[in-house]
């Protein structure tokens, strides 16, 4: 299995946590989701279905399983449904830069090529 992190665990997430909360978040990661993530993790729903969370203290981690890889989309304290918003919201971020990334492929494959004006 191989992790993948949301541009905004590496710059956000992680670094707003302590030392010990981050190691026992890589722990976690390691020892458990990169072995067995669709054992140890618990479905999530609604506007996070098809994603799971894995509890860490009083911190989850939201990822989503694709093939062999791990997308971890945020870290965070499960206060108040924070960290399930926050998850939601670049969850259909991510999905919307993939759809703008392919609609613009599929446009170089087929010749239509929007030239940017100097």
């Amino acid at each position: 299995m191989k992790v993948r992190y949301a541009r905004h665990v590496l710059e956000i997430d992680i670094p707003s946590l302590n030392k010990e909360m981050a190691l026992r978040i890589k722990n976690a990661i390691e020892k458990r989701l990169m072995v067995a993530p669709l054992e140890y993790g618990d479905y999530l729903h609604g506007t996070l279905k098809g994603n799971r969370k894995y509890r860490v203290g009083d911190h989850r981690i939201v990822y989503r399983v694709i093939g062999n890889d791990i997308y971890i989309l945020a870290i965070g304290k499960r206060k108040d449904d924070e960290v399930y918003q926050v998850a939601a919201k670049r969850s259909r971020t991510q999905i919307m830069e993939k759809s703008a990334r392919y609609k613009l492929l599929n446009r170089k494959k087929r010749g239509i090529v929007c030239k940017k004006s100097v």
